[in-house]
């Protein structure tokens, strides 16, 4: 077990029947559409520091298998923390601090963190890059 993590995006129709379906919170129903529609472009491992982020950035605590949603600007500002923490690893304490939990993996500020931060700025930059209006985008959280 650990922590495993998501950017999904979906279409606004079924980004309105993801809502309706986590409002019943009932995890054991079934989504109420294609899971085909859920479109992965980033997962992610123990990378906790991504976690408090979306929590810090969201301003609560992320649920368990929930979908929350992000906008464009958080994920601007995500890579923006990432190009400064990976040009200066000196600032990874200010501003993508790792986060303990359960299953959430290392703590440290290692070899492993700082190939994670060079590894998800290429990633999120490419979001970026490919983000559609058209779609409503989320991060997702498994423990």
């Amino acid at each position: 077990m650990g922590l495993d993590q998501g950017i999904r995006r979906l279409s606004r129709e079924n980004a309105v029947l993801m809502a309706e379906w986590q409002e019943r919170n009932d995890p054991d129903e079934d989504y109420p559409f294609p899971y085909s529609d859920i479109e992965h472009l980033w997962t992610g491992r123990k990378e906790n520091h991504i976690h408090a982020y979306f929590e810090k950035w969201l301003d609560m605590e992320i649920s368990n298998t929930r979908y929350h949603e992000i906008t464009k600007e958080a994920v601007l500002l995500l890579v923006d923390a990432l190009d400064a923490v990976n040009t200066d690893h000196m600032k990874a304490h200010r501003l993508l601090p790792t986060q303990e939990g359960f299953f959430f993996g290392s703590t440290e500020y290692g070899t492993w963190y700082f190939e994670d931060i060079e590894h998800e700025l290429a990633v999120f930059e490419e979001i970026l890059e490919n983000w559609d209006e058209t779609k409503v985008y989320y991060y997702w959280a498994w423990w």
